[in-house]
């Protein structure tokens, strides 16, 4: 599995890394991260400096990046017909109802709102991984052929 991990925080980037280290460990996931939005959407759509990125099979989302945040990273993302079949799982400190709503009417698969307390980090981050590796699903434009 690959997971592009868009993360401004140092700190937090560490904690995702550290959460999972035996996944990397063991062969079984890579990770790539971006520091802010545009850089987001340059990986995604494999623009340089990211023209031989692998598709990632999770993004992981915060919204508060600077360049350009989360939700135009998001609305991007789902209005492609070739990247829009990606989950992306929204991780941030943004807990605001009104922010929640937002994501999911633009196609957030999941928000998830960080915890303080770094076990409840380390854990949540883990499940969601765990969880997405998975889910099988196929690209948009596959089904349709198949119909």
């Amino acid at each position: 599995m690959h997971l592009l991990l868009v993360e401004d925080n140092p700190a937090d980037i560490t904690l995702v890394r550290e959460a999972v280290k035996p996944l990397i460990e063991q062969g079984t996931l890579r990770v790539s991260i971006v520091h802010d939005g545009a850089a987001a959407c340059a990986f995604l759509r494999r623009h340089e400096p990211y023209a031989t990125a692998a598709a990632p099979d999770l993004v992981i989302l915060d919204l508060n990046l600077p360049v350009k945040s989360g939700y135009e990273v998001l609305a991007e993302l789902k209005q492609d017909v070739e990247l829009r079949y990606i989950p992306v799982v929204v991780l941030t400190t943004t807990q605001f109802p009104e922010d929640i709503d937002r994501c999911y009417e633009m196609g957030a698969s999941a928000y998830l709102v960080k915890p303080m307390e770094l076990e409840q980090f380390l854990s949540l981050v883990k499940i969601t991984v765990a969880f997405w590796s998975a889910c099988k699903f196929r690209k948009l434009a596959e089904i349709e052929h198949d119909t």
